[in-house]
């Protein structure tokens, strides 16, 4: 099943924290923006706060 979060809390270097529910540590999401797509891995929870670390092209 695919979800879709459009609501980034913060980024940090390659760390990207988002609002989102049933999310499990370990999962991975595909990150997209203007520059293209990048792999990401939850590292992780805080309630609904999840935070990606992403892969590579997650710069901000």
């Amino acid at each position: 099943m695919r979800k879709v979060y459009n609501k980034i809390e913060s980024i940090a270097g390659n760390v990207i924290t988002v609002s989102a529910e049933d999310i499990r540590y370990g999962d991975l999401a595909e990150v997209r923006s203007g520059h293209g797509s990048s792999l990401a891995e939850v590292i992780r929870l805080n309630g609904a706060k999840v935070s990606l670390q992403v892969f590579a092209g997650g710069r901000g």
